[in-house]
């Protein structure tokens, strides 16, 4: 039975293949475009997801989207409307575009795709909590889903048990009382990107005093009974215009928006600091409601604001959970996966479920491929044993050089965990700064994360729990942070990702090779583009960004090894 899963309202549109329950590819369609968080129809990735099996729209039997149209319509337009009528009149005349889309997408999904069976639409926070719960290892859970919009709902929770999700419908919060909302209006108001820049912010937070804002914030957030919260809408205009983030009221008690490009003053990253503490608070106030009201020891975690792993490590150390779940495209993309295994198993209700346990469900190329296209760029390689390229690596790392990796699978997700990675040292601390200018090309306050063996996750982080899609935070333990430098934030803590043999064994050996060579058991991972570009999809890609960047060393599928030459 393959069910194919359509992203394509919002952003960050992609698509999913789920062969009798089990996800067999996944990817967004920003990697194809190259257009990063694209909203086009994921026409090149559903292709990419036929051509993965060498089967046809015909081989089929359902597309599932991740929209309640009916209540997206009734709910967000009409009571909107009238609840802020005529001040939200603005805001939803534009949304009329997004309605008529809504309902001309069976159409618009018909003819494109040229399909003719069944479409099945699935309430957009049950897909994200079904994209988590269904490839967890749980076999009950609470469940607990945040991000900007889906349908008319900005928050919802819920139990699985089982194959079955049960959604508790009183403690749903709507549109636009929303977290996310406001983290993207703070992120617009601080100069960055919205629905793009929000992870600049969280980094950004670090650097500030949250209690300068604090009170402003808890003005701003009122947190209610049941798990549910409340947003004082005077601060913001997003509900009521379009494009337009936060009011007057505002910018009167945390002064100017910051202009694009602009210095980052140190008011700039208290607001940050302010607006991660309330949003912390938050997401525990509904975690620990979802905990006592369930009993569960198990959270399955998603939706994009699930993507903010500060939060994350606080719901695992302080909501009462022994384990967590957040799948890597907790964000709309994972939505695809979601709203097609939750068809699946509301018609195979006791089929096996298929745990998630890496997140390379992409393309990959062939050694005959690279080979080609490694002759067709007239590069000069040497190909190696695994073992021998992980040992030239590991030399390389150790003496302060920087690798291109691309390896294997690409991840689904926003995270690059290990096939098209770029890899260093996480020493000394001045890797970083150099990553960020001649590398990535970003902004010097961005931090990097780094890569564990499980085993051996607590001799350098402060918690053992598995991280294996850097949705976690941890503190690095203090007797490491001069051993780790380049990896540890400015407040401590890193991003954390583990890894075991099983789920990539060619970074897990290049790890050990690394400890060999330097005697610490940690690098240094970041994605393998530059800031503005989506993580690399082709090799002639990854090569563009070697032969224009600071990069040292470039590896293809564990073997092919390019090296710049030494400048005289």
């Amino acid at each position: 039975m393959y069910i194919l899963g359509v992203q394509c309202i919002s952003n960050d549109s992609s698509a999913a293949l789920i062969k009798d329950g089990k996800v067999i590819f996944a990817i967004e369609e920003e990697r194809l475009s190259g257009v990063k968080h694209t909203t086009e129809f994921p026409l090149a990735a559903v292709w990419s997801c036929l051509s993965f099996a060498g089967i046809t729209m015909n081989d089929i039997d359902a597309i599932c989207l991740s929209h309640d149209v009916q209540k997206h319509i009734r709910l967000k337009l009409i009571n909107h409307w009238l609840t802020y009528f005529p001040k939200a009149n603005e805001r939803m005349a534009g949304e009329f575009d997004t309605v008529k889309r809504l309902l001309n997408l069976e159409k618009e999904v018909r003819e494109k795709l040229h399909f003719h069976g069944k479409i099945f639409f699935c309430r957009h926070h049950l897909a994200h909590m079904a994209s988590a719960y269904y490839l967890s290892t749980f076999k009950e859970s609470a469940l607990f889903s945040i991000d900007g919009v889906g349908d008319i709902e900005s928050s919802m929770i819920g139990y699985a048990k089982g194959n079955k999700i049960t959604v508790f419908e009183d403690s749903s919060v709507n549109w636009p009382h929303s977290i996310g909302s406001l983290y993207t209006s703070i992120t617009h108001y601080l100069g960055f990107l919205p629905h793009c820049d929000e992870g600049k912010v969280m980094g950004l937070a670090s650097y500030g005093n949250p209690k300068k804002y604090k009170k402003l914030f808890e003005k701003i957030v009122t947190l209610k009974p049941q798990g549910k919260f409340e947003i004082n809408l005077d601060y913001f205009n997003y509900p009521f215009i379009r494009r337009s983030h936060v009011s007057q009221k505002f910018i009167n008690a945390a002064g100017p928006a910051r202009v694009p490009k602009s210095e980052i003053t140190q008011n700039h990253m208290d607001i940050a600091a302010g607006l991660q503490y309330i949003t912390e608070e938050t997401m525990l106030h509904v975690a620990k409601y979802v905990r006592k009201k369930t009993g569960s020891e198990n959270l399955s975690l998603a939706g994009g604001v699930a993507l903010n792993c500060v939060a994350n490590g606080r719901i695992l150390k302080e909501a009462g959970f022994k384990r967590i779940f957040i799948q890597p495209a907790a964000g709309d993309n994972g939505i695809a996966i979601g709203s097609a295994l939750f068809y699946y198993y509301q018609h195979n209700p006791r089929a096996k479920r298929f745990v998630m346990d890496h997140a390379f469900l992409g393309n990959e190329y062939s050694n005959d491929e690279i080979e080609k296209i490694l002759k067709r760029n007239r590069l000069k390689f040497v190909k190696l044993t695994k073992k021998a390229a992980q040992e030239k690596a590991a030399r390389l790392l150790t003496a302060g050089g920087i690798l291109g990796w691309f390896n294997g699978r690409m991840e689904f997700g926003p995270r690059a965990l290990g096939n098209r990675s770029i890899i260093t040292a996480p020493f000394p601390a001045e890797i970083k700064d150099i990553l960020n200018s001649r590398v990535k090309h970003r902004e010097s306050f961005r931090p990097f994360a780094p890569i564990v063996r499980l085993e051996e996750c607590g001799e350098y982080f402060d918690h053992t729990h598995e991280s294996p899609f850097m949705l976690l935070t941890y503190n690095v333990n203090k007797d490491k942070q001069r051993v780790v430098p380049a990896i540890t934030h400015v407040d401590g803590t890193a991003r954390v990702q583990t890894i075991t043999k099983e789920q990539n064994e060619d970074i897990y050996n290049l790890i050990g090779a690394f400890k060999k060579q330097s005697g610490v058991g940690v690098i240094l991972n970041t994605s393998f583009n530059i800031m503005g570009q989506p993580i690399v999809y082709h090799p002639d890609q990854a090569i563009e960004c070697f032969k224009t960047t600071g990069i040292d060393c470039l590896i293809f599928n564990g073997m092919y090894v390019i090296e710049k030459k030494k400048k005289k």
